[in-house]
This record gives C-alpha cells, sequence and structure tokens, in this order.
C-alpha cells in the first residue's frame, strides 16, 4: 500500500498524498506511513523524491494522528520539525473524537500503532514535552491485563505496553512510579484495601496477607452464587492471586 503514496510524492504532489491517508483510519494510515518514510530519503538521495514534496506531505498531515505518528522517529537529525510534528500529533489527539487504534480484525495482540504513540509520547518526554506527551498518551486506553497475561510469555507485547503506559504518564504527569499502577488487574482490585503509605516490601507483605484473609473467608463462608461456575471462578482468582504475587516476590529475589 505504501506504493501509491511514494509514488505520489514521487511525481511532485506532497498535499495529494496527505489526502488519500487522511481517507484510512487512524491505526490503517500509520502501518502505510511507517513503511512509507524509511523509503523517502532513499528516494530523495537516487533523486526520485524531492525534500520539499514531503515537507508539503507533513504539512498537510498536521492533523493525521497516525502518520504523524509514524514520522517522528524519522525527524531525529532535525530537532526543530521533530517538535513540530510532536506539538501536531498532541493537539491532534486533543480533538481526535474517538481515535481508532484498531478494528474487528485484531483478535489478538495490539495493532502497532499503540507501540507508535508510546514511541511519540517518549520522544516528547526526552525532548521536555511533557504536555504533549500527557495529551499524546491520554488516547492510549489500556487495561490493566490479568494476573494470568502476565505470567503467560504470548501477551509479552501487550504487558510491556501497559506498563510502559502507566511509567510514561507518570513521567509526564511529574508523579512517582507507583508500583500499584503496575499490577495486573486481580492484585490492583485488592491493592485498594491496603494504606497507601506502604510501599515496596511492605505493601507486597500487606497485599499477601490480604489476599490470603479473602481467600481463607471464602472457604469458611463460601457465597450464595448463582451458579457453582461463579463460586469456583472466584476462588481461582484468590488462589492465583497469592500464587502470582509469590512468583512475583520470587523473581526479585
Amino acid at each position: 500500500m505504501c506504493a501509491i503514496p511514494f509514488s505520489r510524492i514521487a511525481k511532485g504532489d506532497g498535499k495529494k498524498t496527505a489526502e488519500d491517508l487522511a481517507g484510512w483510519t487512524d491505526w490503517h494510515a500509520f502501518e502505510i506511513a511507517k513503511l512509507l518514510f524509511p523509503l523517502l530519503p532513499l528516494g530523495v538521495s537516487t533523486g526520485i523524491n524531492q525534500q520539499e514534496q514531503i515537507f508539503r506531505f507533513l504539512e498537510f498531515s498536521n492533523d493525521q494522528c497516525g502518520v504523524l505518528a509514524a514520522a517522528i522517529p524519522f525527524t531525529e537529525s532535525d530537532a526543530s520539525l521533530q517538535c513540530s510534528l510532536i506539538a501536531n500529533l498532541a493537539k491532534a489527539c486533543i480533538n481526535s473524537e474517538g481515535l481508532k487504534l484498531k478494528n474487528a480484525h485484531h483478535h489478538s495482540g495490539e495493532p502497532s500503532i499503540v507501540r507508535g504513540l508510546l514511541g511519540a509520547a517518549t520522544v516528547a518526554l526526552k525532548l521536555g514535552l511533557k504536555t504533549e506527551a500527557s495529551s499524546i498518551l491520554s488516547v492510549i486506553q489500556i487495561s490493566p491485563p490479568s494476573l494470568h497475561t502476565f505470567t503467560c510469555s504470548y501477551w509479552a507485547d501487550e504487558i510491556s505496553s501497559f506498563l510502559a503506559k502507566q511509567v510514561l504518564s507518570c513521567l509526564a504527569n511529574g508523579t512517582a512510579i507507583d508500583e500499584r499502577k503496575l499490577l495486573p488487574k486481580e492484585l490492583a482490585e485488592f491493592s485498594e484495601h491496603i494504606s497507601s503509605k506502604l510501599q515496596g516490601q511492605d505493601f507486597k507483605k500487606a497485599l499477601k496477607e490480604h489476599l490470603g484473609k479473602a481467600f481463607q473467608a471464602q472457604k469458611a463462608n463460601p457465597p450464595n452464587p448463582q451458579s457453582i461456575h461463579s463460586y469456583f471462578s472466584h476462588r481461582c482468582r484468590l488462589r492465583c492471586g497469592l500464587s502470582g504475587l509469590h512468583s512475583c516476590q520470587s523473581a526479585r529475589c
């Protein structure tokens, strides 16, 4: 697909290239643009593309999140241009109405535009553009993954994106990186009952004790579930919480 925009730029029509990509959803435009941008410098070096048409393409793409996110990593040699693209991306994210990061065809795994936006936010932070980084991160909606997902290498990419977003958000907002924000869904729910003053090993110890008490309470006074399945699912979650926390502590040791 990137052959079409490449040929349009080669023909000297950067504006039309931007208009064409504007017709695609954000995630699809990113997929095309991330393949296109590595080719553009090669086209310039061989005389196929004109640098001014690349700038024109970027100028008319100033409200396209997918294109901008793909372009930022390839403008490292031009700090002024990179800052401009980051500012445009942040503004586009703020003005976007339901940024389309994926569609029904993404049955598993995450669309690459998520990594692209995380990368753009990282560059923004590196350049000291915290407000812009925060705006970019605001459109990435990643729910805390389940404990099972944390323990399965198949989901490593999604876990790393969740952790990256949490850490980058803390850096952008100037807040401490609280370990509670890095927990899987099940443990995060239990951590709400633990004092925020506890940190590190004290927090882990308190969380483990709380999980143990909750599990014992379930054994002594089982709820009146609508089905046997819901009861055993809840017991399994408690068991996983204890097992997962123990694994995390063992890994740190």
